[in-house]
């Protein structure tokens, strides 16, 4: 996992997310990374790299609605390797208190291969 422990952000701001993140050679597998916010899973963890035995490195983006009167959020997710793309969304609720935290988290294929995420960044947008 990797998480970023924020200033608070009042739940009706969007969020913009970001991260690196790479897939070490091994075996045939694949990594998922997903998203939480306060701890509520927001995006399930999706697929994004190929299942060939090599490394590989990608971008991921994330893009979270401010939360809605029933404090549901909505959410936009792209990723990117050399050999994958791809775009998902998903929905989290209970999420109408500020956001202090955003972690994301992932599960490989095959316990042969490792996945890794640096460089997240976090923005609260107008």
């Amino acid at each position: 996992e990797a998480a970023a422990s924020l200033r608070p952000i009042p739940p009706s701001k969007p969020l913009y997310i970001t991260c690196n993140y790479r897939k070490t050679a091994g075996a045939p597998a694949g990594v998922y990374i997903g998203l939480k916010v306060n701890g509520i899973t927001v995006m399930d963890a999706q697929r994004v790299t190929s299942t060939r035995d090599q490394d590989e490195y990608g971008f991921a983006t994330w893009e979270v609605g401010g939360a809605d009167a029933y404090g549901g959020r909505t959410a936009i997710m792209r990723w990117a390797t050399k050999d994958e793309k791809g775009q998902a969304g998903g929905t989290g609720r209970g999420l109408n208190k500020m956001v202090t935290d955003v972690t994301i988290y992932g599960r490989v294929d095959d316990a042969r291969i490792t996945l890794g995420v640096s460089q997240l960044n976090v923005y609260s947008l107008p």
